[in-house]
């Protein structure tokens, strides 16, 4: 009892909220999410050993989280001690290669011995071809749960077989496509040693995987329809949003970035200018660099959900900033005179780089305090009018505030001259 109750609370403290909602983990007795190994995640300690075989990328293309098999020679072998069981749970993920020969078949996992086994596997028989689940109830005999698509390769699908008190069932991808009657009857794992195998059966060498594998979960109970719902889709994630608290800012600025919205678990992944930073909070500082020009960032994170068992379709967001040379802005050269007489020449109050600073204010005054001109940013210079219609010669008193951090407003008069 004190057992129970201190892995109860294990759990409940190390595992996201997501998957605390619900039962998934009762009986789960191995779990392969082959993050960069074979070994089992479950802390059952049923780890794998590869004759073959190289990890890939998975189906949220993350790399070096899926295995493949090259269909000659490659599997995965496991202890077989805690696999043979009365009721149990299979899921997996397949991504097939090629599809077998007529008269051939791909294994994808197979418990047992030669004249008996429970095994998923994909089967080309000439007249039909598709996805089958095989239960051994004794020896030579055995029910075969079989529908769903015919498979195309490169595509993810995923499987799950199950054998209850009273019937064996096949799901894929999230949907009951076939389920026989075997109440009372348990499964037979044959007369010899079993053995659990992954990527062929445990007898047999034209049954080899040609493809990649993942995400494999044994369970020493039926799981429930929405148990498999829920290792098909997995669970529905919150929105992220990625902040930053300055996205105008000068070269050398520090600039902070925080992720809204992730869970407490998740891991981030950082990328910007070609690099690439994981970190295990959800802020970054980036510094920029001193490029003696304006130039642009993209900053983007991807979260990645920490809990091996159970892979989430990663999050990702990003933001665009703008990084400027800031001495060239802040030493602003302001004309006091211009001359909009119509000779091309001077015609506007050009202020050089100004252009440059979207943010920046400019209002214009005349000498009673009448505000002539106001502008954000300064793409279109003052041309000596107010309202269209042509202002007289005199002198019109201004302040420029760049919002730039640390820089005061810039206040002066100019000359218009007709």
């Amino acid at each position: 009892m004190k057992k129970t109750l201190l892995l109860a609370l294990f759990l409940s403290y190390f595992t996201p909220t997501i998957w605390c909602q619900t039962t998934i983990l009762t009986d789960l007795i191995a779990c392969y999410p082959f993050n960069k190994s074979v070994n089992d995640a479950s802390g059952r300690g049923n780890h794998g050993g590869a004759t073959g075989g190289f990890l890939v990328q998975d189906r949220f293309d993350r790399d070096s989280s899926a295995y493949f098999f090259n269909g000659t020679k490659d599997y995965i072998e496991l202890n077989p001690i805690d696999f043979k069981n009365n009721y149990f749970s299979v899921s997996l993920w397949v991504n097939m290669a090629s599809i077998p020969a007529v008269g051939e078949s791909a294994c994808f996992i197979s418990i047992g011995s030669a004249n008996g086994v429970q095994s998923i596997s994909y089967v080309n028989n000439g007249n039909s071809e598709g996805f089958v689940a095989e239960g051994f109830v004794a020896e030579g005999k055995s029910l075969k749960c079989t529908g769903g698509p015919i498979a195309k390769t490169s595509d993810w699908y995923h499987l799950v077989f199950i054998k209850s008190e009273s019937d064996y069932s096949f799901y894929i991808n999230g949907k009951l496509v076939s389920i026989i009657a075997a109440a009372g009857i348990n499964p037979f794992y044959g007369n010899e040693i079993p053995r659990v195998v992954i990527g062929r059966r445990s007898a047999g060498q034209n049954t080899f995987t040609h493809g990649s594998l993942d995400d494999f979960h044994i369970y020493k109970r039926p799981i429930t329809a929405n148990e498999v719902k829920l290792l098909f889709e997995g669970e529905k994630q919150p929105e992220i949003a990625l902040k930053v608290d300055n996205d105008n800012p000068c070269e050398g600025d520090k600039v902070n970035f925080e992720v809204k919205g992730a869970s407490e678990s998740a891991n981030y992944r950082w990328k910007y200018d070609g690099k690439s930073k994981l970190t295990y909070v959800n802020k970054f500082e980036l510094n920029t660099e001193q490029k003696q020009e304006d130039y642009e960032i993209n900053m983007s994170v991807e979260i990645v959900d920490d809990f091996t068992c159970f892979p989430q379709k990663p999050k990702k967001a990003s933001q665009n900033i703008k990084v400027k040379v800031c001495a060239e802005l802040t030493n602003l050269t302001i004309p006091d005179v211009f001359s909009p007489n119509g000779d091309g020449i001077n015609d506007t109050w050009q202020i050089p780089n100004l252009d440059r600073i979207p943010e920046a204010t400019i209002v214009i005054y005349d000498r009673k305090g009448t505000i002539i001109f106001k502008s954000k940013g300064y793409n279109q210079p003052w041309d000596g009018t107010l309202n269209g219609s042509k202002l007289e010669s005199g002198t019109f008193e201004y302040a420029i505030r760049t919002n730039i951090k640390g820089e005061k407003v810039l206040m002066g008069a100019v000359l218009l001259v007709r």
